[in-house]
């Protein structure tokens, strides 16, 4: 083009005109006829930019980076300074520095293209330099951009850790911890993994997934139930579709250890009660049996203090079962009550205790009181941390003469006895607390005392055993959940589903979910709880979706609950226009901008095309009216006035 300032009538063929204007999908048709362009030229060689090189190429990948930066070196005529700025017509362009100065050196900027999140195909774009003109007007020198994104050709592959699982645990114990398989994918493109195992005992977490370049994590679970000691060996094989290396097996071993050997002794009396006169023959003897009721082998001894009226114990040491005959000598004893403790223990055991009690009756014809207890020990069984056992009585009456005025007392601080005094017959309830008692045995007395009378002891035994171990349980409400929604349109209603436990003690769960469309709330709890699910639909095309929600806790299974999403095809929500325009002629013409936007005179980055003379602009909105207007460049950059403006609504 010459350097000068024209006029272009609509009957010129020099004009470039707008004749008419297309929508699409309807069949309307607007022809806008004889729209002038006034096209406004300065000197070239007073601002016109010259660079080097005319275009630049760039060609990567699909999910490729940042691709290597390329550099633009300009330069003008004239030796006046100027303020240039650039700018890039797409967003995947970015260019450094965006403003300057220029005299008569040359400057550069460099162009960098980032591909990521761009399907394979060929993209054109362009870099634009704006330089301060004639009459303070900007001109811009378009510099085109090509870019080329081919599908990636990287190949998958497995990378697994650890390589090997091992488990330990004792027959009829707790399981042992879970153990977490993890499944990366190194070389990159898409790992789409299924896993499998072949041993009843051996619980996964999950069975498939898939991953780019995150982690995936696989929780192992080992149950010991109905399984002996001894070691068991299984494997986890891993498989992936295009992975070079799949399969990959994981081997998995269990080894299961029987549990200790402990014997417990268990007598076959609670106590031994003993009766004679003064100066008269010795009681006959009487006898109990000693066994083992736990596991291995019992070897038991039997002691007592230095009670001499106790005459013989046979045996005094024996292993598992045995019986064990006392004997007791009257001789120089008076009138009375007495009492003694036989021990028996043995390595590895709790030593057990039976208590031994002697009545020596008078030989007179007096009024003697004599009491008479109806029970000769109280034994109680509790659990730790449970509630407190029943309570029991003993009746307390006189099987002599005269009058039997008692107290009853214990030496156990866990023991109370009610009431503590009476005269001939009565009751006494004994009642015992468990506060503050650990898992054992414990062993206390109750004597009945009174004037005259030989006190009578009344052993008591206490059992506290161990809480048992608790095993919690995850429950869950629903065996799936399903969504349904439509391309564009609302977030399908939330679903939510309780979270319980059907074992013992306290369950700590976690949920979660492999699907980027699904939100969990809330993600942790204990015992009971409800988690409320919800989709987002943004984003996501026409199809069937599926994912998994799993719940997890310590010292339990874990649950899993399948999730379905069914997205149908939306309304269509926009639509394209076709703009027609009579061109220009003259030599240097470069090419046309279409500008537009939904408000007259007020337009945004505008449409930078070659030496075209129709152009459709798509992903209009329906519903939206639009006012369009176009301008003519030449080589140097030069931009004319803008058209007279023309609109048409979008339906």
């Amino acid at each position: 083009m010459s350097n000068r300032t024209q006029s272009l009538q609509t009957d010129s063929p020099r004009t470039p005109l707008m004749h008419f204007l297309s929508v699409t999908p309807t069949a309307c048709t607007l022809k806008v006829l004889a729209i002038g362009v006034l096209l406004l030229w300065a000197p070239v060689n007073s601002f016109a930019l010259s660079t080097s090189p005319a275009s630049l190429t760039f060609s990567g990948t699909t999910g490729a980076a940042n691709l290597p930066a390329q550099t633009i070196t300009f330069w003008k005529g004239g030796d006046r300074t100027k303020n240039w700025n650039v700018s890039a017509s797409t967003p995947w362009i970015s260019v450094t520095p965006s403003s300057g100065t220029i005299a008569t050196e040359q400057d550069q900027i460099t162009v960098s293209v980032n591909p990521s999140g761009l399907p394979a195909g060929n993209y054109s774009s362009s870099v634009i330099i704006s330089t301060q003109g004639y009459a303070g007007r900007y001109v811009q020198t378009i510099i085109p951009i090509a870019l080329t994104v081919t599908g990636s050709t990287l190949n998958p592959s497995i990378r697994l850790s650890p390589t090997a699982l091992s488990f330990s645990g004792v027959a009829g114990s707790t399981n042992p911890p879970a153990q977490l398989l993890n499944v990366t994918n190194p070389t990159g493109g898409t790992l789409s993994w299924s896993l499998s195992g072949n041993a009843a005992w051996l619980n996964l977490s999950t069975a498939s997934g898939t991953t780019t370049t995150e982690t995936d994590s696989i929780s192992a679970n080992v149950n010991l139930t109905g399984l002996a000691a001894g070691t068991y060996t299984t494997a986890i094989t891993i498989a992936a579709s295009g992975a070079a290396n799949t399969p990959q097996v994981v081997p998995v071993s269990l080894t299961i250890s029987a549990p200790a050997a402990t014997p417990v002794i268990s007598l076959s009396a609670t106590s031994l009660a003993f009766t004679g006169t003064v100066g008269g023959t010795n009681p006959a003897p009487q006898s109990f049996t000693i066994s083992n009721t736990g596991s291995g082998t019992l070897t038991w001894s039997v002691r007592t203090g230095s009670n001499s009226w106790i005459s013989s114990i046979s045996p005094l040491n024996g292993t598992n079962s045995s019986t064990v005959t006392i004997g007791v000598n009257l001789s120089g004893l008076a009138a009375g009550t007495y009492s003694a403790t036989l021990f028996v223990g043995a390595t590895g055991t709790t030593v057990r205790t039976l208590p031994v009690s002697l009545t020596v009756n008078p030989t007179s014809t007096m009024a003697t009181p004599v009491i008479g207890l109806n029970a000769n020990s109280l034994i109680f069984t509790a659990t730790a941390g449970g509630t407190n056992p029943g309570n029991q009585s003993v009746t307390i009456s006189n099987t002599g003469s005269g009058t039997l005025t008692w107290t009853a007392n214990d030496n156990a601080a866990w023991l109370t006895l009610t009431p503590a005094s009476g005269t001939n017959t009565g009751t006494v309830t004994a009642a015992v607390n468990l506060t503050g008692l650990a898992a054992g045995t414990f062993n206390g007395t109750i004597t009945v005392a009174a004037t005259g009378a030989a006190s009578k002891t009344l052993p008591v035994s206490l059992t506290v055993n161990a809480a048992p171990i608790a095993t919690p349980t995850i429950g869950l409400s629903l065996a799936s959940l399903t969504y349904t929604g439509t391309v564009g349109g609302t977030n399908p209603t939330n679903q939510s589903f309780a979270i319980s436990n059907t074992g013992s003690g306290t369950l700590t769960w976690t949920a979660g979910d492999n699907a980027n469309w699904l939100t969990l709330s809330p993600a942790t709890g204990t015992n009971t709880g409800t988690v409320t699910a919800s989709v987002n639909l943004s984003g996501l095309a026409a199809g069937t979706y599926s994912g998994t929600v799993t719940v997890a806790a310590t010292g339990a299974t874990s649950k899993t609950l399948p999730v379905s999403l069914t997205v149908s095809p939306g309304m269509t929500t926009s639509s394209s226009a076709t703009l027609n325009w009579t061109g220009n002629t003259e030599g240097d013409l470069a090419g046309y901008k279409i500008y537009y936007g939904t408000q007259s005179g007020t337009y945004g980055a505008p449409l930078v095309l070659g030496r075209v003379n129709t152009y459709q602009i798509t992903n209009l909105t329906i519903g939206t009216t639009y006012f369009f207007c176009i301008t003519a460049y030449d080589a140097a950059g030069n931009e004319s006035l803008y058209s007279a403006e023309v609109s048409k609504s979008i339906f």
